[in-house]
């Protein structure tokens, strides 16, 4: 509370002065980063439903009673009615998926600032899986019941592509 002035006729009360902060935000994207590289580019879109927390004892796990968001439309989010300092955001990591983005550096939030372009690059892991089948009429078509399937065939990813299986 101000303290209280009393003013008499012909005299000046001065230094009166009140300070203000307007309360500030950040806010940034989650997307899919259909490269994994870590660089939103074209192809890459907003995710929607993903939580953002900012870490207040930065712990890099979201504890009880850290603010958090979650992503809307177009995979945005915000944190809205920050007092001065200095803040971290995090993604919390969803299953199946690695963050390709490297951790946002902390936020300086001042009076009335929006700090923006706080994105995280999200890559979801993919499966590959199938069978292989003793092809007994060579057709190169599975036919049940005649084509059973094989135990104990390597099956590998040629990362590389020689056609061959290399160590590791």
């Amino acid at each position: 509370h101000p303290p209280s002035v009393t003013v008499t006729t012909g005299s000046a009360s001065t230094s009166n002065d009140f300070g203000l902060f307007v309360l500030g935000s950040i806010s940034g994207t989650v997307y899919t980063d259909v490269k994994g590289d870590g660089v939103k580019g074209t192809g890459d879109s907003g995710l929607l439903g993903k939580t953002l927390y900012i870490d207040a004892d930065n712990d890099g796990t979201f504890d009880g009673g850290e603010q958090s968001a979650v992503t809307g439309t177009g995979g945005t989010y915000s944190f809205t009615g920050l007092v001065a300092g200095t803040y971290t955001v995090r993604l919390v990591p969803a299953s199946g998926t690695v963050q390709t983005s490297a951790a946002p550096a902390p936020v300086v939030v001042q009076s009335g600032a929006a700090a923006t372009a706080t994105d995280f690059g999200v890559y979801g892991y993919s499966t590959i899986n199938g069978q292989v089948y003793d092809d007994a009429n060579g057709n190169g078509t599975k036919n049940t019941p005649g084509d059973i399937g094989l135990a104990g065939i390597t099956v590998y990813l040629d990362l590389n592509s020689n056609g061959s299986m290399d160590a590791g």
